[in-house]
């Protein structure tokens, strides 16, 4: 039997101000467990315009272990997480939204190995029924150690861009470094949709731990570096 991801049962406590349906105000926070309390208020100006905001309070990541499936053998160990957001919703201009979530100093265990040190922020924005993945910013990635078959080290990854992706709207992969085997891969730039190469580089790689990582039964033996695009 495969056990699922689930949310705890949830709550809202909210409470509605105002004299009369034109200057309501909602304000409350909602709960799941151990999941919150996530503090939210709503108002309506009145006019044509509805806006507002929440705002996720820093907390342990161990909170989010039931959102895992249980096969997928991961565990949580440790780490913060914090999110904001606000959005506006008028008549002709739809739904815009926007904020920022943020997961720093992470670690896991998995079902053969380990990560440590991961810090992911996550700024995007919501318009025109396209999201924005990154704004000031890109979505940044940096995971300090992955204990497995190969042991990775200051892994990095920039990503910013629409989705739905297009030509007029592309989104871009860059900076991308895996530090591994004595070298380092690295990927500069990789867009979608795709208009021009992406050239991975390959720096250094060590042939006599990669053949001791892959446990190869044949009688092969190689030694030195190899690099190369």
């Amino acid at each position: 039997m495969v056990k699922r991801a689930f949310l705890p049962a949830t709550a809202i406590i909210a409470k509605v101000t105002g004299r009369n349906p034109a200057d309501f105000q909602l304000s409350g926070a909602l709960s799941a467990q151990q999941i919150g309390p996530i503090p939210f208020f709503i108002r309506w100006d009145g006019i044509i315009r509805l806006r507002g905001n929440a705002r996720w309070q820093n907390q342990s990541v161990l909170a989010f272990q039931s959102l895992i499936p249980a096969d997928l053998a991961i565990t949580l160990r440790e780490g913060n997480f914090y999110a904001k957001a606000a959005f506006s919703v008028a008549q002709g201009q739809g739904v815009i939204a926007g904020g920022h979530w943020s997961v720093t100093n992470a670690g896991l265990w998995l079902k053969d190995g380990s990560v440590d040190g991961i810090d992911f922020i996550l700024p995007w924005r919501l318009q025109n029924s396209r999201w924005q993945q990154g704004t000031k910013s890109p979505i940044q990635i940096r995971i300090k150690q992955v204990k497995s078959l190969f042991d990775m080290r200051n892994i990095t990854a920039d990503l910013y861009g629409y989705y739905p992706a297009s030509a007029k709207f592309p989104l871009v992969l860059r900076a991308v470094n895996v530090d591994l085997l004595g070298g380092a891969v690295r990927l500069a730039k990789l867009p979608w949709p795709q208009i021009e190469p992406a050239i991975l580089t390959i720096d250094r790689i060590d042939l006599s731990q990669l053949l001791t990582r892959l446990r190869t039964t044949t009688q092969v033996a190689m030694s030195g570096k190899i690099s190369g695009q």
